[in-house]
């Protein structure tokens, strides 16, 4: 970095730490090349590298919530076209970018911003199940699940395009209550390290989560949330809430030790922050 990049770095710091809550913070310095200069793992390197490889490049696939249905037609490696195929906006498109990252084989979550708000995807091509997690521009977070199908590869169409259908009525996650699997860390302590910035994450109930910074600009700010979480695989799980920095969904994997948090701030963009998760109580 150079110089005026350095000193947009230190006002950066300066400003941000005035105002926003820690997951927030963390990732607009990853965002600028800030905390990853201290991770102790290669999990970025190695991410990096596993998201060239995404599956889904030149196919379509089907995402079925119920009441509204649309198809994800993944053009390039960073370009993705959403068609509503049912529901209030029915035969209509919009094209936007996209990110994908990679949590298991087969696994990735995908994240974009579009004109209704930001998304982030967690899609499952070996169970052909997805996960929606949608940060309206107005309103409240809202989860989604249901299958995921494949429509077509290189312009061909699949036969199984949308074979299995959800009847009519959204799939809601939080809904079905922050109870619908067993949360194994409740009453455990998990340090979630950053490089730059590490917090505790205190799982005091199967509702209820507090986190304290224990590295970096402000140690010892604790705060209290309320959670949700669903089991994407054995020993991995989304856990979402919302703070005052904005709306967060931490993907925790629990059996690899890594941890991945999309973190999308009042001004509607996402930023995704990666580091390492250890037990400590």
């Amino acid at each position: 970095m150079d110089e005026r990049g350095s000193d947009i770095m230190v006002m950066l710091r300066v400003s941000l730490l005035k105002y926003i809550v820690w997951p927030a913070l963390a990732a607009m310095l990853v965002g600028c090349g800030g905390a990853d200069t201290d991770l102790r793992s290669d999990t970025l390197v190695s991410d990096a590298h596993a998201s060239d490889v995404f599956p889904a490049v030149g196919q379509v696939w089907r995402a079925d919530f119920g009441d509204f249905v649309f198809d994800v037609n993944f053009e390039t490696q960073s370009t993705v076209t959403l068609g509503a195929v049912k529901g209030p906006n029915i035969g209509q498109t919009e094209t936007v970018s996209y990110t994908a990252t990679p949590l298991r084989e087969g696994l990735f979550a995908v994240s974009w911003t579009d004109s209704g708000g930001s998304v982030v995807h967690v899609e499952d091509f070996q169970q052909q199940l997805v996960y929606a997690f949608i940060t309206p521009k107005n309103g409240q977070p809202l989860s989604l699940q249901g299958p995921f199908t494949l429509c077509s590869v290189g312009g061909v169409s699949v036969d199984s395009c949308g074979a299995t259908i959800v009847n009519d009525g959204n799939v809601t996650l939080d809904s079905q209550g922050p109870s619908r699997t067993a949360f194994p860390p409740v009453g455990q302590v998990w340090r979630a390290d950053f490089g730059e910035f590490a917090f505790d994450l205190r799982f005091e109930t199967a509702e209820t989560l507090s986190f304290t910074e224990v590295k970096g600009p402000e140690v010892g700010r604790a705060q209290t949330v309320s959670y949700t979480s669903t089991l994407l695989r054995m020993g991995l799980y989304a856990v979402r809430w919302t703070d005052s920095g904005g709306s967060v969904v931490q993907v925790e994997d629990f059996q690899r030790g890594t941890i991945k948090s999309f973190i999308t701030q009042s001004d509607g963009q996402t930023a995704l922050l990666q580091g390492s998760l250890t037990r400590v109580q």
